[in-house]
């Protein structure tokens, strides 16, 4: 028997899986913290560009309280001004966490690439990574060379007047295990058809965060998922002694992820991702690249800290890439530099 659509999609596991790669989902959960995963892949990076300022006037601007859906609005119908880098190769997955909360992060060369990358793609850019382009089908794209570089930008596609689209699609998925095809070819993801499965569902709750949950169990409809709310973020940037090694990577890791969570506990804070990438997102991430080595913070926690001024010196002001007015800047002071 058919399960109609909609009742599939009301499923909380198929709300929990939207939330999750297929990586994640279909993965094998070993109780092994952390756990490593090795593959070859293609890593995209999509990048909207002027997000962080749109962001900004949106969370500034809430009248009628729709900020967050009017937002979620513009990206859902009005993505267009995106900058992408690709890049292939080993992609190593790492798993980590306690026995309530797991996070994912992928690593390797192939995040290198994308990372080095960013400074040179601007607005509608497509930018390969050197290994990208080597695997490529160089009679089908034209690239422009970016000078002093590897990496290209691609120009436009050329594929040849016998070319079938549909044919070397459906020959490239064939390497994706969980791509929908045949009776299910509609349906966007394969996990969109999951099944009630508890044990299932309850490997997958431990990596979507609190508060997502619980919309989710409070049955809030999919429009409303997203919100705006004021909160404290703190960004903890690693430095590994051996960039190049795995095992002491996920070792570090691992034993940051134990210790910040247990004090974030005592605040009910909670880690919201952990990236090897360090793409400006917010105000927060552009304060610990323009203020390296210190710890800074906005005027809005030093308003809301209720420590006395002496806790905190103004810094000079700087102009941060994607923030309109950031305001003023302190550096948060210890014992002993207060």
């Amino acid at each position: 028997m058919n399960t109609p659509r909609a009742e599939l999609q009301d499923r909380a596991i198929v709300k929990i899986a939207a939330h999750l790669p297929d990586l994640i989902v279909y993965g094998d959960f070993s109780p092994e913290r952390p756990s490593v995963k090795y593959f070859d892949g293609v890593l995209m990076f999509v990048d909207i560009s002027g997000f962080t300022a749109m962001t900004e006037k949106f969370s500034t601007a809430m009248y009628m309280d729709r900020g967050a859906e009017q937002l979620v609005e513009i990206l859902n119908y009005y993505i267009s001004a995106i900058v992408e880098r690709l890049a292939a190769g080993h992609i190593t997955m790492l798993v980590f966490g306690d026995e309530t909360r797991n996070y994912f992060l992928v690593i390797g060369q192939a995040v290198d690439d994308v990372r080095l990358a960013q400074n040179m793609a601007q607005m509608n850019d497509v930018i390969l990574s050197p290994n990208c382009w080597q695997l490529c089908d160089r009679n089908m794209v034209e690239i422009e060379r970016i000078p002093d570089q590897r990496a290209v930008k691609v120009s436009f596609l050329k594929p040849p007047p016998t070319f079938n689209f549909d044919e070397f699609f459906t020959k490239c998925m064939t390497f994706m295990d969980y791509y929908p095809s045949g009776d299910h070819k509609n349906f966007l993801r394969l996990a969109c058809m999951l099944e009630s499965d508890p044990e299932l569902e309850l490997s997958l709750q431990k990596y979507v965060m609190e508060i997502i949950l619980k919309q989710i169990d409070d049955k809030q409809l999919r429009g409303y998922l997203s919100e705006l709310r004021p909160v404290t973020i703190v960004f903890v940037n690693l430095l590994f002694k051996e960039q190049d090694k795995v095992e002491v990577i996920g070792s570090a890791i691992q034993a940051a992820c134990v210790h910040i969570t247990s004090v974030l506990k005592v605040s009910r804070g909670q880690i919201n991702k952990v990236f090897m990438f360090d793409k400006k997102v917010n105000i927060a991430a552009r304060m610990m690249m323009y203020y390296p080595g210190i710890v800074t913070c906005d005027s809005v926690t030093y308003d809301g800290s209720n420590l006395p001024a002496y806790y905190f010196k103004e810094l000079p002001k700087k102009v941060m890439k994607g923030v309109a007015d950031s305001g003023p800047v302190y550096q948060c002071l210890s014992l002993n530099e207060k």
